[in-house]
């Protein structure tokens, strides 16, 4: 490389911004050698550079170390302009074709003509923004194709519809006519489906890189799916007719293009683990209250989640620092720098597993971009300083762009807290709210849990009902604690959404064990009435309940919980996951004959079992993926077993059968095994469907024990703790993410 101070008698025909510079007498020569390298891609962006003759070829490294050549440059181009613009290190590596000149303009100088002439960098952005959609489609074209030239990307660039995606801009409808496909340049789109019934299901998502509409184009039928933008996103259309041509070109883009629809259908129906998925995102953080100093909080979640996969934390200020101008982040979209801001976070999102935004305190034009381009929305709020849960003023901003991005509750409560409360308060003034997550500062398994869910990684535990055996649970809690797994959302039904309600108030079972000894006293679960409605009076139950439970809401438990009840009166199962705890216990354990059922608003609930004993479905719509550990202690298949029994049955005979020291004692179906156990077979078609929702299915039967024998909990914990352990084991060697440092956990 031959370098040489610009002279007025080099003959070279400069560009009005140049000679009109201080620096003109000042600039360098550059002479290449055909072959030889100006700059490399990842170096640092020290100057830029007009090509005054000859040509240089661009080229940019992908991911997976692919070289895709991405453009040519001949004289009066300019290149090198993105790094010195972004202050970033060199995007592509760029290489003389034949030997050529050049003039460097180094980024302090170019400063200085920007100052001076600043439609010089708006017409420089535009070139900018071209090369970088070429950057782009390159680096798509090679990850679907495999080896493509400029000549294609420059082909392409020019025939494809560049299309700017708002969040719930709708790309495609379902039945529409298929003539055209998506190249997903940026952002994330929900793909959803309108089945006979005329339910919309979603189906998946699909993200930078990956196509749309491609099955109907291949298959030549209209459009089988309604796709919307989740966030901001850039996607790239190409006619059914270019495709067609490119597919003829490029033969390999059949097999391509047929193996993301595989990959996509893949991740639909589940057969791709949660555990075994990185999910590229966007997440935005946004604080409740103006004041409030983020800082601790941020610092702890992201040395969580860094742990999961490579994580970038940005906020305005950094991002002004990394682009070297002052509130260049507080750019609109449509200023002069929006467009380098825009392109400057894709490169980051590519980089990076995921990218966290941090937005101002206050309502501003990098809060709202946060948000526009984000897959989910976390609001950050401390209690203690806020006990009526009012909205700030950012929040009521966030309310009017009425977005369909996912929001998230983070209640961030002092080290010290035991218990949260008054949640109910903050819920009820924010119903966009997904999900609520209670955080205790300092607590790693607390950070660890939000981490995971914010991935969607969540450890989701689900309990069937199945009487005193429900006690086995508790065992496998246990294995469950010993084995450093954790649990992230917990639900179950009947007496399971009892044993599910402990580990949300973080209760050993050194706490529960007085308490669920008094399931086995009389004066607690048999206080007999005139059976008009039940044989129980229930008013036992009730005291042990609450007693069991206190005044503790839902809403205000350390973890994700619910439990379900069977609405008799307009005969649909309920899932129940607020108001007072005690209450959806006493509702999901209310066993038809033996326990009163429930009246509430003129509706009767009885025991959540008898509609869906095996709430796995339910788990599975919370989680949104099948990361699920499921127990159940009913068996999904039948038995038979010999009885003395005919068509008809005298209680007083086998009562004076069972007295009689002299008579050989009748083997019969008690009342409490025929009502537990009718309970179970009426939702064990759906409980048997519901296993394929399930990651980990622990299915322990333990034939010694019976539905009412409660006395026995100490015996029957035992056993489902060796019945689980070694299976529970051997899941988690399968989730390499579970260290000692990502869980929080022992």
């Amino acid at each position: 490389m031959i370098k040489e101070t610009l002279s007025l008698q080099a003959g070279q025909m400069l560009p009005e911004w140049v000679t009109g510079s201080k620096f003109e007498s000042q600039l360098e020569l550059v002479e290449l050698d055909g072959g030889e390298l100006l700059f490399e891609q990842g170096e640092e962006s020290d100057a830029l550079y007009l090509v005054l003759a000859g040509a240089v070829t661009v080229y940019t490294r992908t991911e997976d170390q692919t070289i895709v050549e991405i453009d040519k440059l001949f004289s009066g181009d300019v290149v090198g302009e993105i790094g010195v613009l972004s202050g970033q290190e060199r995007t592509a590596t760029v290489k003389a074709m034949v030997p050529c000149r050049l003039l460097k303009v180094t980024a302090e100088q170019f400063a200085d003509i920007r100052v001076a002439q600043p439609e010089i960098a708006t017409g420089l952005l535009k070139n900018n923004y071209e090369r970088w959609q070429r950057i782009q489609l390159a680096t798509i074209l090679a990850k679907l194709f495999g080896d493509v030239d400029a000549q294609l990307v420059h082909e392409l660039q020019r025939k494809l519809i560049w299309k700017n995606l708002a969040a719930g801009d709708v790309l495609c409808r379902q039945n529409d006519a298929a003539d055209s496909m998506f190249l997903i340049v940026s952002g994330r789109l929900r793909i959803d489906v309108k089945n006979d019934a005329g339910e919309v299901n979603n189906v998946g998502d699909a993200g930078s890189g990956e196509t749309i509409g491609e099955y109907a184009l291949l298959t030549a039928q209209t459009r089988s799916a309604t796709v919307v933008a989740t966030r901001e996103s850039v996607v790239a259309e190409i006619t059914k007719e270019e495709f067609d041509e490119l597919s003829h070109s490029y033969p390999q883009i059949i097999p391509a293009v047929t193996r993301i629809i595989v990959e996509r259908q893949q991740r639909a129906i589940g057969h791709v683990s949660a555990a075994d998925q990185t999910n590229k995102m966007i997440v935005t953080i946004m604080t409740a209250d103006s004041d409030l100093d983020l800082a601790p909080f941020l610092g702890q979640l992201q040395e969580t989640m860094s742990a999961y996969g490579s994580t970038l934390f940005l906020s305005a200020k950094q991002i002004d620092t990394s682009l070297g101008v002052q509130d260049i982040a507080q750019s609109t979209i449509n200023s002069l720098f929006g467009p380098l801001v825009s392109q400057w976070l894709t490169k980051q999102e590519s980089e990076s597993d995921y990218m966290v935004l941090i937005a101002d305190p206050t309502w501003s034009e990098w809060t709202e971009r946060c948000i526009r381009m984000s897959d989910r929305l976390l609001t950050v709020g401390r209690p203690e300083c806020k006990s009526d849960g009012r909205l700030d003023a950012i929040e009521k901003h966030v309310e009017t762009l009425n977005l369909p991005i996912r929001q998230d509750l983070v209640l961030w409560h002092p080290a010290e807290t035991e218990m949260p409360e008054g949640t109910s308060a903050w819920l009820k003034r924010r119903p966009a709210i997904a999900q609520h997550h209670h955080i205790r500062d300092q607590d790693k398994a607390h950070f660890g849990r939000l981490a995971r869910s914010i991935l969607g990684k969540s450890i989701g535990v689900v309990f069937s009902g199945g009487g005193a055996r429900g006690y086995v649970q508790l065992g496998v809690l246990q294995a469950m604690d010993e084995l450093g797994l954790p649990v992230d959302y917990i639900g179950g039904t009947s007496f399971g959404g009892i044993m599910a309600s402990f580990p949300p108030r973080e209760k050993t079972i050194e706490w529960v064990a007085p308490y669920i000894k008094q399931f086995s006293n009389p004066k607690f679960t048999q206080d007999r009435t005139i059976p008009l409605v039940a044989l129980n009076k229930s008013a036992g139950l009730v005291t042990l309940l609450t007693s069991l439970c206190g005044d503790v809401r839902i809403e205000d438990l350390w973890l994700p919980y619910f439990t379900t009840a069977s609405n008799i009166s307009t005969a649909e199962s309920v899932v129940i996951e607020s108001g007072p705890l005690w209450l959806a216990l006493r509702k999901t354990i209310a066993i038809p004959g033996i326990y009163t059922p429930v009246v509430e608003d003129g509706h009767v609930f009885v025991d959540g079992g008898i509609m869906n004993n095996f709430p796995l479905d339910v788990m599975a719509d919370k989680l949104g993926h099948n990361r699920i550990i499921g127990v159940s202690i009913s068996p999904l298949e039948g038995k038979k077993r010999d009885y003395d029994l005919g068509h008809s049955a005298s209680g007083w005979k086998l009562l004076w059968n069972r007295i009689n020291p002299f008579s050989k004692t009748k083997r019969v179906p008690s009342l409490g095994y025929t009502l537990l156990r009718t309970m179970e077979v009426n939702s064990l078609q759906l409980s048997r469907k519901n296993l394929d929702l399930v990651d980990l299915f622990l299915a322990i039967n333990p034939k010694k024990f019976g539905f009412l024998d409660f006395a026995k909990s100490k015996d029957i914990i035992q056993y489902g703790y060796e019945a689980s352990f070694e299976a529970l084991k051997k899941w988690k060697s399968n989730q390499p993410e579970f260290s000692d440092a990502q869980t929080g956990e022992k």
